[in-house]
C-alpha cells in the first residue's frame, strides 16, 4: 500500500528511523518501522488486517473512520484510508480489498488518554 502522512512531523518520524527512535524511544521506533513496512508490503487493507501481530482494527466512537495497528503496548499507529472517494461495498462499509493507500494520522496511547471534546 502507499503511505501518506498527515503532516511533516509524522513524515519525518515515519521516514527516518533515527528520528523515530530519538522521539519515540528505541523499542517504539523500531516497532513503528516494522508496522510501516508491513503496511507497504500489503497490497490492500484487507491483506494488512490478516496479519495477526499487527492487530489491525477499525476504531469506533469519536475515532470512527480511523484504523489502528499495535506498536509497543499501549501505543498504536492510527491511520485512515487515503482515497477520494473511499471505496465502499453496496452495504456502505469499506471495501477493504480496494483500499490501497493510507494516511498516517497519529501515534499515541489512546486507551490511557482523555480526549478534549
Amino acid at each position: 500500500m502507499d503511505i501518506h502522512f498527515r503532516n511533516n512531523k509524522l513524515k519525518k518520524v515515519g521516514t527516518c528511523i533515527k528520528d523515530a527512535k530519538r522521539l519515540l524511544g528505541d523499542e517504539k521506533g523500531r516497532k513503528l518501522f516494522q508496522r510501516l513496512d508491513e503496511i507497504r508490503d500489503s497490497n490492500t487493507l484487507f491483506d494488512l488486517k490478516q496479519l495477526p501481530a499487527a492487530k489491525c482494527h477499525p476504531l469506533i466512537g469519536d475515532r470512527k473512520g480511523l484504523w489502528a495497528v499495535s506498536l509497543s503496548e499501549p501505543y498504536r499507529l492510527l491511520f485512515k484510508p487515503y482515497h477520494d472517494p473511499v471505496p465502499l461495498l453496496v452495504d456502505g462499509s469499506l471495501d477493504l480489498k480496494r483500499i490501497t493507500a493510507v494516511r498516517i494520522e497519529e501515534i499515541e496511547d489512546y486507551h490511557g488518554k482523555k480526549r478534549k471534546k
